[in-house]
């Protein structure tokens, strides 16, 4: 009873002191378990004051020693923290100027700041884009301005990034899985905290978008982050698909050692090495990852680590996790855009040398682009018919492709195509992926309803650009979307699916002539979710679709996140969104208006499940 009674008396005196500090118009201060932290004030959309925190340290900085190894929770602070600004990026392929370090393991916690009640509200953790090796939790990136309208706390996360997060050889050099346990380690540095801002660490809620989603699954089947949070978002990205998975990414420390003159001769030697290189020389070196075009999109990836007596994020496949039921069983929302990578398909074949060799080398383009494993001659021949036509690339050839055998080069201006203009890509502080040229689009939604395309080479046209894109992006998310869904709904927790299909005013690839959306693309709902000040001005209050779709979606995070259900969605008189089951097959589709509907690209994903079979009823077991 004195134990629980100085708990309560503790929170009290938390609570008083932090809104007496905000009531008196200065900075807002924060007592937590680990030391007192100093934050800012900032607005919301609706002119809410927010408390902000950013840039605290969750972890030791991973440098010197630390470098490729397991990330250190700091239990307690020396002195004050000052979080009254950004912290930096972690290392990667950036322009000058943009503010990186490889001491960057840190989170920034918002909080509504006109609050009289001292009740708990829900946490939600969100877990960024950037395919392991870009983007950040930075404000400018994922800024709070929209969701902290709703009363709920916002934790937004760094992680290390490519090699310095994810390298493995397999071995005790280096095991692997770094990036996943920042992100562990920082969802143990809420649970220790979080309730002094006024967050309820009983009810956290972890999302991710892209390799932030497919972070968000792992976390599901994890030993690691068990009892760490209570539900889950898994926008765009997904681990369950046809990518191939390993104890091991030996090749990839070798290519990185290559591309920074460190010796190879073994694991030790390329460890060493790569511990003393500068940071800013590894996070500059992914484009030497890069085979054709941009592609492999996905380049480092969770390994099932071995044991050497280290704490281990994945004891085994995480297929195998969640089929036979070990998983944290929690209330999901799984979400994909209509179009998302279908911008790809621009690029390639806007480009006379890339059309050229997805036309002549299909076979070898394939593993690459779609990430196939490899060999995937039988896989890439029905690719190629079902999506692009069975004349492109009748020569098969099956020699191995060495590293940067295809050359990374910038595109033609063939004139007949619209190059979109990628504003927040795979590498969204690196201007070099703006394109420029001014050629008119006119490719509406109709466009990808239609089925896939008859039997003639890629060109550069409209019609040949929508069914790649079609391919891209059923090939780097869809299916695995489609298959997360399904092993999910074998679960005892239910399981919400939506699909973004908005194509508002603004869009991360547009049109350059005319600066509009020509599809829903990869990472378009975060618009209406964050303040993404590094690419869009914010979306003002209005009675504007944009405005709305803001109200939409931040709606369906906030009551996700407070009980588990979506429900009721924002608007008159709305749908009631039912949950995904097996039989069912339910998502919702999120326009300007809300609809209803089953079995989302069945025919397509249908190609997909007679290449890569499973019996989804065994998670059920």
């Amino acid at each position: 009873m004195m134990h629980a009674l100085c708990l309560v008396i503790y929170w009290f005196v938390c609570v008083f002191s932090y809104v007496e500090a905000a009531e008196a118009g200065g900075s807002p201060t924060v007592v937590t378990p680990s030391g007192t932290i100093l934050g800012s004030l900032m607005t919301s959309r609706r002119g809410r004051p927010i408390h902000a925190f950013r840039g605290i340290r969750y972890a030791e900085p991973p440098i010197g020693e630390l470098r490729f190894r397991l990330p250190v929770l700091i239990t307690k602070y020396k002195e004050e923290v000052n979080a009254t600004a950004e912290g930096p990026a972690c290392p990667q392929d950036a322009d000058p100027g943009y503010f990186l370090d490889e001491d960057c393991l840190k989170l920034n916690v918002y909080k509504p700041g006109n609050r009289n009640s001292t009740s708990l509200l829900p946490v939600v953790v969100y877990i960024h884009a950037g395919g392991y090796y870009s983007v950040s939790g930075r404000s400018d990136v994922a800024g709070p301005h929209y969701l902290l309208d709703k009363d709920l706390l916002l934790v937004t996360i760094n992680y290390r990034l490519g090699s310095l997060g994810f390298l493995s050889t397999g071995d005790e050099e280096a095991p692997g899985n770094n990036g996943f346990k920042d992100q562990v380690t920082a969802l143990r540095w809420v649970k220790r905290n979080i309730e002094s801002f006024g967050g309820d660490p009983n009810c956290v809620t972890l999302a991710g978008y892209s390799a932030g989603g497919m972070s968000v699954a792992l976390h599901t089947v994890s030993p690691m982050s068990k009892g760490l949070f209570h539900r889950a978002i898994s926008m765009s990205g997904s681990p369950f698909s046809q990518i191939p998975r390993s104890q091991e990414l030996l090749s990839l420390a070798l290519r990185q050692a290559r591309l920074v003159d460190c010796p190879h001769s073994s694991t030790r030697a390329i460890v060493d090495c790569l511990r003393t290189v500068p940071w800013r020389k590894l996070g500059d070196s992914l484009k030497g990852f890069r085979d054709f075009s941009i592609d492999p999109i996905i380049i480092w990836r969770p390994v099932i680590e071995r044991d050497f007596g280290q704490e281990r994020f994945l004891t085994e496949d995480a297929m195998v996790s969640i089929r036979e039921g070990r998983i944290s069983s929690v209330p999901f929302i799984v979400s994909q855009t209509r179009d998302e990578f279908f911008w790809e398909a621009f690029l390639v074949l806007d480009n006379f040398i890339y059309t050229s060799l997805i036309n002549s080398d299909w076979y070898r383009v394939s593993p690459i682009a779609f990430m196939l494993p490899s060999p995937s001659d039988d896989a890439a021949a029905v690719l190629r018919e079902a999506y692009a036509g069975s004349t492109c690339g009748s020569q098969r050839s099956y020699q191995r492709w060495t590293a940067n055998s295809i050359p990374l080069m910038k595109p033609t201006r063939a004139g007949q195509l619209p190059t979109l203009a990628p504003t927040l890509g795979p590498m969204p502080f690196s201007r070099s992926t703006r394109w420029t040229n001014s050629v008119e689009a006119n490719i509406g939604a109709n466009v990808w309803s239609r089925p896939y395309v008859g039997n003639q080479s890629l060109e550069n046209n409209t019609e040949d650009a929508r069914n790649l894109g079609k391919l891209y992006g059923d090939a780097v998310i869809g299916f695995g979307v489609h298959r997360l869904v399904n092993l999910l709904s074998y679960q005892s927790q239910p399981t919400y699916r939506f699909v973004f299909e908005y194509m508002g005013n603004r869009s991360h690839y547009e049109d350059p002539a005319t600066r509009k959306p020509v599809g829903v693309a990869h990472h378009d709902e975060l618009i209406y979710l964050f303040s993404l000040r590094v690419a869009f001005e914010d979306i003002p209050l209005s009675p504007s679709h944009d405005s709305v779709m803001v109200d939409k979606l931040t709606t369906i995070v906030y009551n996700f996140a407070r009980t588990g259900d979506p429900n009721p969605l924002w608007g008159t008189s709305p749908p009631t969104w039912v949950p995904f089951t097996p039989s069912n097959g339910t998502h919702l589709s999120i326009s300007e208006q809300y609809t209803l509907g089953q079995d989302w690209y069945k025919e397509r994903y249908r190609i997909w499940e007679q290449l890569y079979p499973l019996d989804y009823s065994l998670a059920s077991l």
